[in-house]
């Protein structure tokens, strides 16, 4: 078994991208004092649709941070907090020419940050060693 992760860079070679699926819906609030807008989910689960064929360990969709378990494994394993993680319902797998791929989307999960990483938590989390 691999010990490797792959985070997923702006350059996307090769990887499979996350897309929010058109059914997410959300509400707008805007604070009464001082007039920022809130977006919150409709629904629990973020909805989303992968397009290419190699996967990946980490994904940004928009209003969502989707990671594998072998990610969370690294994660947990160098004894990282400060996050929380929810199931994901995954509307399909897609080549680029749209057609429909067999993968399990069971080990992906929605990384949600909770601590207080502010704009340290990505340079944080590559410093993260997996272990041999």
């Amino acid at each position: 078994m691999s010990n490797e992760f792959f985070v997923v860079r702006e350059s996307y070679t090769d990887f499979a991208q996350a897309y929010e699926d058109e059914r997410n819906q959300t509400i707008t609030r805007r604070c009464r004092v001082c007039g920022a807008v809130f977006s919150d989910r409709k629904y629990d689960r973020f909805r989303v649709r992968f397009v290419g064929k190699k996967e990946g360990d980490f994904y940004f969709a928009p209003i969502c941070i989707i990671v594998s378990e072998k990610f969370l494994r690294a994660l947990y394993d160098n004894n990282i907090t400060g996050f929380s993680t929810q199931e994901i319902t995954c509307t399909g797998w897609y080549d680029r020419r749209g057609k429909w791929l067999d993968i399990d989307t069971s080990k992906y999960k929605e990384l949600m940050v909770n601590g207080r990483a502010g704009s340290t938590q990505m340079s944080y989390m590559r410093s993260i060693s997996c272990g041999s």
